[in-house]
């Protein structure tokens, strides 16, 4: 519950009646700074020596001045968005309000921003006045990220002149959903360990694209249930940033990379292909037998009495890792090839 004045000032209800005064007070009787007089609820303010004022603009509030030259007091500054380091996301533009009170009576006090080399920021209000209003808006482009330092500095026209600069850290940061998985391809069976490339993410949530529940953290361990390429999902998700997500296409094959071996010397070539293999081999007298199998083990493709250089054509299959088998009287050769 918030009230200004009681029944012993007239109030009625904890409003109305003489206006409290809210101020800071040195503590010799005589210097003093007045913030304002609040008689109501609400935001309604005038000024530290204006109409009375809603107690509600008082919430959450930040004053910061100084007392060093008795003879006139510096501005001060009130703020409720700002307190030390403000935190912007890459793409995102943040508007920062400021309020300049000047301590004595019917002094005017201006202000200017440092931006200090940030680019792209500007100052949409800048209003001199007993109360100072400004307004400065923050841009979160690429050549703003990391840490900055602006400032802005309150002049008042009172004798002697006085000021008060105030400093406030920037960080401009980008949120990055990218990440690695090892093994790649990934075995059927075998675990899979996905691990976020940025440290800092408050949270890191993973979708596999298997139908199994979701996981989360920094760095997890999944073991897909069977062959096929599958889209894994990573989201990143940060207080001040929008959601951003990043998606790889990840291969799980039934067989491990050790399974692939060679005992006769051809190959499949150009791989990856658009839909031509060439068999490249030294033996012309040779007959080969070709098998093709996509990576759940399906044999996708066959043909026998295949010599060097002879074509095999593989357009119409769809796009994804194959495993090939090449065997003669001599031996076998295995190996993968990829189809563009």
């Amino acid at each position: 519950m918030q009230w200004t004045t009681g029944s012993a000032s007239g109030g009625s209800g904890g409003f109305g009646g003489n206006p409290a005064t809210v101020g800071i007070n040195k503590g010799d009787s005589i210097s003093s700074i007045q913030i304002g007089r609040y008689d109501q609820p609400g935001l309604v303010y005038n000024g530290p020596y204006g109409g009375p004022a809603g107690i509600d603009m008082l919430d959450n509030q930040s004053y910061s001045f100084g007392l060093c030259d008795t003879s006139n007091f510096a501005p001060f500054l009130k703020y409720s968005e700002l307190c030390d380091t403000l935190e912007i996301c890459l793409g995102d533009t943040a508007e920062i309000n400021f309020e300049f009170y000047s301590p004595e009576q019917g002094q005017t006090t201006s202000t200017a921003f440092n931006f200090f080399g940030m680019t792209g920021c500007s100052v949409s209000q800048n209003a001199p006045g007993n109360v100072a209003l400004t307004t400065a808006a923050i841009i979160g482009q690429q050549n703003n990220l990391g840490y900055h330092t602006i400032s802005i500095t309150a002049t008042d026209n009172g004798v002697p002149q006085q000021s008060l600069t105030n400093y406030f850290v920037v960080h401009v940061k980008s949120v990055d959903a990218s990440f690695t998985y090892v093994p790649s391809p990934a075995v059927l069976g075998a675990p899979v360990v996905f691990t976020a490339t940025a440290t800092d993410n408050e949270y890191d949530i993973w979708e596999f694209g298997d139908g199994s529940p979701v996981d989360t953290g920094f760095s997890v361990s999944h073991i897909f249930s069977f062959a096929a390429l599958f889209n894994v999902t990573h989201t990143v998700i940060n207080t001040e940033c929008r959601p951003v997500s990043s998606v790889q296409q990840v291969t799980v094959l039934f067989v491990g990379v050790d399974d692939l071996s060679s005992t006769i010397d051809v190959a499949l070539s150009p791989n990856p292909t658009n839909g031509i293999l060439i068999l490249n081999s030294n033996d012309a007298s040779s007959n080969y037998t070709i098998q093709i199998s996509d990576v759940q083990g399906r044999i996708v493709l066959e043909r026998k009495s295949v010599h060097a250089n002879d074509q095999i054509e593989i357009t119409e299959f769809d796009k994804g890792i194959y495993f090939y088998r090449v065997s003669n009287e001599k031996g076998v050769r295995k190996g993968r090839v990829i189809k563009e």
